[in-house]
């Protein structure tokens, strides 16, 4: 399973769109069946997640969202964008100044990369920067590391 993964208005679910429109079997981690399942309030059950999808797991499937890496990942993408960028992206979706702020410790210090590294080793880790009004070379970046690592495997 492949995951792409990112802090909130990395660029996620606009990357994934777009690869489903080429066609890639990419979905969001939300849309898993059984996915409420694993709620409690806020918080993720990460093993709870695992097993629901160990039913639609393939080596062809990419799950996308911000705890994606936490799951049981063949490879991670994760996606970077410009601090600012996200910094106003989330304060127009309405976050609170204390989780901007929150996601932007979580950037600057690359905590998903370093998360990503309990799960697999550096190499099965790609970053990938969403570059402003340009969002199709970060697709064209995911398919080639995609494009890549299945021929791998």
């Amino acid at each position: 399973m492949i995951c792409i993964t990112g802090i909130p208005g990395s660029g996620k679910s606009t990357v994934c769109k777009k690869l489903k429109e080429l066609g890639y079997d990419c979905k969001n981690v939300s849309l898993i069946k059984g996915y409420e399942e694993c709620l409690d309030c806020d918080e993720v059950d990460t093993d709870c997640l695992r097993s629901k999808l160990r039913l639609v797991k393939s080596n062809n499937t990419i799950i996308e969202g911000h705890f994606a890496h936490l799951l049981d990942c063949d490879l991670i993408i994760i996606l970077q964008r410009d601090q600012e960028l996200v910094r106003k992206t989330l304060s127009e979706r309405g976050y609170s100044r204390e989780k901007i702020e929150e996601n932007m410790d979580a950037l600057v210090s690359d905590t998903i990369y370093y998360e990503s590294l309990e799960f697999l080793p550096a190499p099965l880790i790609r970053k990938v920067n969403v570059i402003e009004n340009d969002i199709d070379a970060a697709v064209l970046k995911c398919i080639e590391v995609i494009d890549i690592f299945q021929k791998r495997n």
